[in-house]
């Protein structure tokens, strides 16, 4: 008679255990950031940082109205940024610095790999 019990109560726990351990098993949720698809060895200013600066950044930090004070629409002046810290230190979100892009998440892991790359390397004109 106690088989009889015992058995149905370790399958009701046995079960969900079973099927909740396969939750994860989707590569999207295990690697949300895959490294081998993001390019950082041929970043470029032109090519790679620029563009990232076009969709995230110019709208608000152009030369017409530069929210506060800072400006990324030509190379010279986010190299200025660049150099001094202030651009990495923003759009990495670290303490100290205002988050960029403002009222929004971070950059695609990727695009901030890239970015740090291209810093990294000096912030050549590329």
């Amino acid at each position: 008679m106690e088989h009889r019990i015992i058995k149905p109560i370790f399958l009701a726990i046995l079960l969900p255990l079973i099927f909740y351990s396969c939750y994860y098993d989707n590569k999207g949720d295990l690697y949300p950031f895959d490294v081998e698809t993001c390019d950082i060895e041929n970043v470029t200013y032109s090519s790679t940082v620029k563009p990232i600066m076009e969709a995230s950044c110019v709208s608000c930090h152009q030369q017409s109205n530069p929210s506060g004070g800072v400006r990324v629409d030509t190379y010279k002046e986010l190299k200025k940024v660049a150099d001094d810290g202030r651009l990495w230190g923003s759009i990495n979100h670290e303490s100290g610095y205002s988050a960029m892009p403002l009222g929004g998440g971070k950059l695609s892991d990727c695009s901030l790999l890239q970015i740090q790359q291209w810093i990294n390397d000096g912030s050549p004109n590329n």
